[in-house]
């Protein structure tokens, strides 16, 4: 039962790769069609949608980046004191972001990737630290 009606539930999972908001985007964008194929008195209605929270999480992470950039531009400026000074890192706090993302786009690495090696890093430094002391 869907909303106290009769109803058939489909769902539509991604395969491991591929983009969850591309995905959504698609079968949204088919949606019009499917429901001009149905029966008058049939209705298709979507009713999980995991791609907005995605876009709510990215939208966080943007507004994050741009609000810690303030922040550093403007402790850099109160230590500083100084305009031209200040615009120095202000153009390079965002080409090391933008240099790095790029990067790490060229040899193929996320920030699963990079998440997964700094948990492996702090086990072994961690592993490490107990066997010299045992």
């Amino acid at each position: 039962m869907v909303q106290d009606q009769r109803g058939v539930i489909l769902a539509i999972f991604r395969q491991p790769g591929t983009n969850t908001i591309e995905v959504v985007d698609a079968v949204k964008k088919l949606l019009p069609t499917f429901r001009a194929e149905v029966p008058e008195g049939v209705s298709i209605n979507v009713m999980y949608d995991r791609s907005n929270t995605i876009r709510e999480s990215v939208e966080d992470v943007r507004f994050s980046l741009i609000l810690a950039l303030a922040l550093v531009v403007m402790v850099i400026f109160m230590f500083l004191r100084n305009i031209p000074a200040t615009i120095i890192p202000t153009v390079a706090l965002p080409m090391a972001i933008i240099g790095t993302f790029s990067l790490m786009y060229l040899f193929g690495y996320s920030l699963d990737n990079i998440s997964l090696m700094a948990f492996d890093l702090v086990r072994r430094v961690r592993g490490g630290r107990r066997d010299r002391h045992a």
